[in-house]
């Protein structure tokens, strides 16, 4: 089973979107009030969080119950606030509270979603291997995320690492 957070953002729309149309068992993290995605179908499992960034390991761990393969696409990204925003730390803490939880419960795979506004764009065409020159608190909190979540863990030694290095 997949869980997916960000579900209701635009890349995780048409993630559910496609996700659905694979017949892919589904459980969504989504914030409290919010709508359900209309691609979902009766047997996708949806999870109710208050604040997704302020979720604790522990409730993490009951979340990843019976997951396989975790698809985090939740970020804050208020349109002309969301770069300099101190809500950047509380999703990058949240997001490592997350791969805690990952690691504890054994999920197999890992999959994020970063930013070109991380890598030194003066360099023109990008690629994964592009340096990281972040400019904003946004930038910087998500190449956090992804050089924190990416290096192998000592928790599990004989595990791969859960978390990719790729940025789009």
């Amino acid at each position: 089973m997949i869980l997916l957070t960000g579900a209701n953002g635009f890349v995780g729309r048409q993630v559910v979107r496609f996700l659905a149309l694979q017949e892919t068992p589904l459980k969504l993290v989504l914030r409290k009030g919010s709508q359900r995605p209309t691609d979902l179908r009766e047997t996708d499992e949806v999870i109710e969080a208050p604040d997704l960034f302020q979720a604790e390991k522990a409730w993490w761990a009951e979340a990843l119950t019976g997951i396989d393969t975790v698809i985090d696409l939740a970020w804050y990204a208020e349109p002309g606030h969301y770069l300099t925003s101190p809500r950047n730390l509380d999703c990058l803490n949240g997001t490592i509270e997350m791969a805690k939880a990952c690691i504890e419960t054994a999920v197999r795979r890992v999959v994020g979603i970063g930013t070109c506004a991380e890598y030194d764009l003066s360099q023109g065409m990008l690629r994964p291997d592009s340096t990281l020159d972040p400019q904003t608190l946004y930038a910087a909190c998500k190449a956090s995320t992804s050089t924190s979540t990416s290096a192998p863990t000592t928790a599990r030694p004989s595990r791969p690492t859960p978390w990719p290095t790729a940025s789009t």
